[in-house]
């Protein structure tokens, strides 16, 4: 590992920072059973200094959008993944739980105005259907 990973990794940009503290604000509040797996998801890739800090600066991403955004990827990745289902098309106790936090995220993009009720819409009935056909 080079020197600037080194100091990277100790002294992260602000953008970092705020990003994983938003994500930590963000969870907080939420105590189901996946919480501490998207915690660790979103937190690992919002460490990523070179994509949180071009995500902000130069795609203007506010820092509790962009957590918002990590957090979303995070369970769509899971979700689609078939990690959580107990069968094909059945998701399991966390997966459930997985699902219920996509929706809580999702309308909490909306409310902030980073997303719309028809994005929503059309991102629910694309996540529905993976949801049935992995697992």
């Amino acid at each position: 590992m080079g020197f600037s990973k080194v100091v990277g990794k100790l002294f992260p940009p602000y953008e970092v920072k705020v990003t994983c503290q938003d994500i930590n604000t963000l969870l907080k509040t939420d105590d189901g059973l996946c919480i501490d797996i998207v915690r660790r998801d979103a937190l690992m890739l919002a460490k990523d200094a070179d994509k949180t800090v071009y995500s902000i600066r130069i795609n203007g991403l506010k820092p509790d959008q962009l957590a918002l955004t990590l957090i979303f990827n995070v369970l769509v990745r899971n979700l689609e993944g078939g990690w959580y289902h107990v069968y094909r098309g059945t998701l399991g106790m966390e997966g459930c739980d997985m699902l219920r936090l996509w929706h809580k995220t999702a309308k909490e993009m909306i409310k902030r105005g980073y997303s719309t009720e028809e994005e929503y819409a059309i991102d629910a009935e694309g996540l529905n259907r993976e949801i049935r056909l992995v697992g």
